[in-house]
């Protein structure tokens, strides 16, 4: 049987984002008729060993790699620069330990699979054998230059740095041009991703949607319609930064309120981050406090599909962003979701099945999400049936068995051409 090394820095099972990435591939990939071995960070240790023993199917081997305890707790007091220095470091380690690895058990491919990011280096690439690089994206995204967003001045610097550190990363860094020289086979995640890498990386690469949801994973919400007389709840949340169009979701929710004055409303606002006292200002400004509650991190995946199956809409409105787990989670539950039909979100989500605004200008944004609102709120059945509509849409195209025949194929074809 033939051997895989995967590198998931994030891998962690009941999560979303990267850390449900990293476990959803580890697993679909050890139902793929080849041996998998996983190197992940330790802190998923606990996690990852409760949960492999109820799952009756192929399972990959773990390994575990930490960094020496000075580094993590840099890690953890320096914010995104200090996670960066210690994701370039860990994967320093990571190619000692594969090497290591590979003396003994002899893999036949290396897969670095989390962070799905193109810009970061992978230690995977140092292993002599065929090397397949994702899902990766993220150099691509921008913020939208037609479109004034009066952003404050920390997310203009914001924006600022990280465009300038992807730049030198891409175009400088020798262990990120290794990486990429290295791979046997890319994996972006989406065709806008693959059209950002350079264009003698293009022949050897193949976008695939790197997210997923399971039959019952998020658990669907009944088909049933809301009784009349309960507030109109629209939920939003994730990391409060200024790229996923928070503002522009209460600037609309403004809007709405005052078209709908006499329709109960709420606006809920899960997630804690940099963006917060800005949205809060925001709120004050427009006199929602009664209306908007934001109500921080909530304790896990179960308590977000629970506020899902209750809400009318699910609102997304990012401006800059890789395919959007949280819009598809909310699909799967079967809750109508909003969002703007730009980036990775236009690729992901489907006209038919959500809906998705066309970004013109800030205040066309504003005005369209108003109008969304107001439709969902008078229109409850429609908006059922388009809810339903996503969820068999999610289950149709995203669930995540999809990802066992596309990973053999691409072990298969790098195996074949070595």
């Amino acid at each position: 049987m033939n051997r895989v090394l995967i590198g998931a820095y994030a891998c962690e099972p009941n999560q979303g984002s990267e850390p449900g990435v990293g476990w959803h591939w580890a697993l679909e990939a050890a139902n793929t008729g080849f041996e998998v071995w996983v190197v992940t960070r330790a802190n998923n240790r606990e996690a990852i060993e409760e949960a492999i023993t109820k799952i009756d199917a192929p399972t990959p081997h773990f390994e575990y790699l930490d960094l020496p305890r000075p580094l993590r707790w840099l890690k953890a007091h320096l914010g995104h620069p200090g996670l960066v220095a210690y994701y370039y470091l860990w994967q320093l380690a990571l190619a000692r330990r594969a090497r290591r690895l590979h003396r003994h058990l002899r893999f036949d491919v290396t897969h670095h699979v989390t962070f799905v990011n193109d810009s970061l280096p992978s230690g995977l690439c140092l292993v002599p054998v065929p090397f397949v690089w994702g899902p990766i994206g993220g150099s691509t995204h921008r913020l939208p230059r037609r479109i004034r967003l009066d952003l404050p001045l920390g997310a203009r610097i914001h924006e600022l740095g990280r465009t300038s550190m992807q730049f030198l990363l891409l175009h400088f860094d020798p262990f990120v041009a290794l990486t990429r020289r290295r791979a046997s086979l890319i994996l972006p995640y989406t065709r806008e991703a693959q059209q950002g890498l350079p264009k003698k990386s293009r022949p050897p690469s193949k976008a695939i949607l790197h997210l997923g949801v399971s039959e019952n994973d998020p658990p669907p919400r009944p088909s049933r319609l809301d009784k009349p007389d309960e507030d109109f709840v629209v939920l939003t949340g994730g990391r409060l930064v200024h790229w996923k169009g928070y503002d522009v979701l209460i600037e609309g929710f403004a809007t709405f309120m005052a078209m709908e004055r006499d329709m109960p409303s709420r606006l809920l606002i899960t997630g804690e981050g940099p963006f917060e006292k800005h949205l809060r200002t925001l709120v004050a400004r427009h006199g929602l406090d009664e209306s908007v509650r934001f109500l921080g991190r909530l304790p896990g995946r179960r308590e977000v599909f629970e506020l899902m199956s209750r809400c009318h809409l699910y609102a997304l409105p990012t401006f800059r962003d890789g395919p959007p787990f949280a819009l598809l989670e909310a699909m799967a539950v079967g809750v109508p979701v909003l969002c703007l039909d730009l980036g990775a979100t236009a690729e992901t989500i489907p006209s038919k099945a959500s809906l998705k605004i066309t970004a013109t200008s800030r205040q066309t944004i504003v005005t369209s999400i108003a109008e969304a609102l107001a439709w969902t709120a008078s229109n409850p059945e429609k908006a059922v049936a388009l809810g339903q509509a996503g969820r068999r849409y999610a289950v149709q195209h995203y669930e995540w068995s999809r990802l066992r025949t596309e990973i053999r194929q691409c072990y298969v074809e790098v195996t074949s051409k070595s």
